[in-house]
């Protein structure tokens, strides 16, 4: 496809979604109307009532009621509070039967939290709270607002989401004053990618609106980056509506396009028509409670009682970030089950330097040997860490220094590099210089025996 074409294609599917989600207002001019001077008083208060209502805030009872969006079988319901400063603030709050089914679930929590965050004390999963925001843009800075904060959490008969959305600018403070309270009694946050954009952006609407931050004494667990190193070989990208359709099998429908959201928003405050609020509010539901699946999903994962599940690939890399986080053990599993189930040739290569690594820490250098031998034997590449693990081998552990020399060769006759070279020919010195005062030993000894 040229270029042209694939700019046409983007063009199309643009003004596609724009047409899906907007409406704009029709304006209808009367001809037959007698026009009025600037200057006539009607003109003037025409005016002015005009920009009343463009910048007055609706009343709760004057909120559309699109704005309170029920799907099934979810239970939402609507209503505005009134903050400290008199400001109101709207919060949509929706209830799912998606929740915690047994123990075991509660379980594989408590473990992600103290694996991932060093989090020595055990988390009450009622007390982990899962957190998306929509913002007026991507680009972060004081321009930048979020004027929707959505925070999930378990209760005891399912998932309750509260969404706390400001209809205007001047319901920021009310916003984050309800958002405080429900945040209070947070001991772990889940977000996705909140380290470096959602968290960092609250605070400084908490700043600037000289409130105190109610998250600082809770462990934040981010999500993207345990996922890369779990899925990212495979998958690519790991968005967190890639991760929703390929390692959780869901799928949306008549979701709104994130690149859509602070159009509609602006949209929204100017004109006060709620088209597209709703989905917006949904989208944001849907984050969340992907985020609890996913933390779920994690979860299970290295509790170790998923490993069947996932594709070999996936479980190469969970075996490396498993070593990373110090459970050798479950690394050295996953490690081995990889191999045995298949992997690609440079993904074959790696695994089985891992799993020689960890012989190698046991001690059981022979065996290592023999892994390092097979790749050497195998890869039509040359592998200098693998000649050199041969060589220290043959040298220190054998005592087997023909070898040790030839490996020396074949890596001297492969490399280019000049360090690289600098460094094997004093391997290759030393090597020869043992030799040397070992063969004269030897023909010594040979001659007391015959006499």
């Amino acid at each position: 496809m040229t270029l042209s074409k694939k700019l046409a294609q983007q063009q199309l599917l643009r003004s596609r979604n724009e047409a899906r989600f907007s409406s704009p207002p029709v304006t209808v001019i009367d001809e037959s109307a007698p026009s009025l001077s600037p200057t006539d008083p009607s003109t003037i208060e025409l005016g002015l009532e005009k920009l009343r209502r463009r910048f007055r805030t609706p009343p709760p009872d004057q909120e559309p009621s699109s704005v309170s969006v029920s799907v099934q079988p979810y239970e939402t319901f609507a209503d505005a509070l009134e903050g400290d400063d008199g400001d109101a603030f709207l919060r949509h709050v929706s209830h799912s039967p998606f929740g915690l089914d047994d123990q075991q679930e509660a379980a594989w929590i408590r473990r992600l939290v103290q694996l991932l965050c060093a989090h020595g004390e055990t988390a009450d999963p009622r007390s982990v709270i899962f957190l998306d925001t929509e913002t007026t843009g991507l680009s972060g800075g004081a321009g930048t607002v979020a004027f929707l904060v959505g925070v999930g959490r378990w209760s005891g008969s399912g998932f309750t989401v509260e969404q706390y959305l400001m209809r205007d600018y001047n319901e920021e403070r009310a916003m984050l004053l309800g958002l405080r309270e429900s945040l209070a009694d947070a001991q772990v946050l889940v977000t996705f990618n909140g380290k470096a954009f959602d968290i960092p952006l609250l605070q400084s609407r908490f700043v600037l609106a000289r409130q105190r931050w109610p998250l600082a004494g809770a462990v934040h667990l981010d999500l993207l980056h345990p996922a890369r190193r779990i899925w990212k070989l495979r998958l690519g990208s790991c968005s967190l509506a890639n991760l929703e359709s390929q390692i959780l099998g869901l799928e949306r429908e008549n979701d709104i396009p994130g690149h859509l959201i602070p159009q509609v928003y602006f949209r929204y405050v100017r004109t006060r028509s709620a088209h597209g609020i709703g989905s917006i509010l949904s989208h944001n539901r849907q984050d969340i409670e992907t985020l609890a699946r996913l933390t779920l999903r994690m979860g299970e994962i290295f509790s170790g009682q998923a490993s069947e599940e996932l594709a070999p690939v996936d479980l190469f890399s969970a075996g490396r970030y498993a070593h990373a986080l110090g459970e050798r053990e479950l690394a050295v599993r996953w490690n081995e089950e990889a191999l045995l189930r298949g992997l690609p040739a440079d993904r074959e290569v790696e695994a089985t330097k891992a799993k020689a690594a960890r012989l190698k820490e046991q001690k059981k250098y022979s065996e290592a040997a023999e892994l390092w031998r097979d790749l050497s034997e195998r890869s039509e590449a040359f592998l200098e860490d693998v000649h050199e693990e041969l060589a220290i081998y043959h040298e220190h552990r054998k005592g087997d220094l023909e070898e040790a020399l030839s490996l020396s060769d074949r890596a001297l006759a492969h490399l280019q590099d000049k360090t690289a070279q600098k460094k094997w020919r004093h391997r290759r010195d030393r090597v020869a210089m043992k030799l040397a005062r070992r063969k004269p030993a030897e023909a010594t000894l040979l001659f007391q025996n015959q006499s």
